[in-house]
């Protein structure tokens, strides 16, 4: 930390803005509002005060960076993980929310819980946290007297 370490206020409103998060190299933040009247995911310069784009068009919740700062990843309102391309120059760029696969995600219990979920580095990998009665059951195949298939 450098300058006067004085704490100033990034948003303001009568919105709830929850789920901070800053972008890899510190300029943006990322977070959930319901400014709009539903949740929805905004990206913010920071420091600001400046203009904040809405970057969910469905519904969204829980941003999450890739470590490079070039994808957004949230949760949709039906709880598909999306993904969004960026570009965090001047002037700020990003593409259409795109979905990745449908999560059963939990949902938050607590205003203390927020994030279900967390991606790699690389944003290829994803641990989810679920919950048991929501993830479809998989068939189980059973193999009897495998040992006969093997070559002698």
């Amino acid at each position: 930390m450098s300058g006067d370490r004085k704490p100033g206020r990034l948003l303001s409103g009568s919105s709830a803005d929850i789920e901070g998060q800053f972008s890899p190299d510190g300029h943006w933040v990322a977070y959930s509002s319901n400014e709009s009247g539903r949740w929805q995911v905004y990206v913010a310069p920071f420091p600001g005060p400046a203009k904040n784009y809405q970057i969910s068009t469905e519904g969204g919740q829980q941003p999450r960076w890739r470590s490079d700062g070039k994808e957004l990843f949230f949760l949709s309102a039906d709880r598909k993980l999306m993904a969004v391309s960026l570009r965090t120059g001047s002037p700020f760029e990003f593409s259409q929310p795109t979905p990745l696969f449908e999560t059963h995600a939990h949902e938050p219990i607590t205003a203390e819980e927020f994030f279900t979920y967390d991606n790699s580095a690389d944003g290829r990998r994803f641990l989810i946290n679920v919950d048991a009665e929501q993830t479809p059951p998989r068939p189980v195949d059973i193999i009897l007297n495998w040992t006969s298939q093997l070559k002698k």
